[in-house]
């Protein structure tokens, strides 16, 4: 997974695409998500830092990354190839 080239991303979590002009606001997990990668993380690494991190069951991050995951595509925020 790769964030397309022309996103900006704020240390508070704003994101702007700079080929739409599109901002958005992230919540600490989304932000946190988006950091993990644009370091290159795995969906097997985020799950498993999500999951110590808030101390939820694996399953249920794993479905809610794959929704956001869903969502950055659809916004365009996120390369379609993987």
């Amino acid at each position: 997974m790769k964030i397309n080239r022309h996103i900006a991303i704020n240390a508070n979590g704003l994101v702007f695409d700079a080929s739409s002009g599109d901002q958005y606001s992230l919540n600490a997990t989304a932000l946190t998500i988006l950091r993990l990668i644009d370091e290159g993380r795995s969906r097997e690494a985020i799950v498993e830092q999500l999951t110590i991190q808030y101390e939820v069951a694996a399953q249920e991050v794993s479905r809610d990354l794959a929704d956001f995951i869903a969502s950055l595509k659809r916004n365009k925020l996120l390369a379609t190839s993987e």
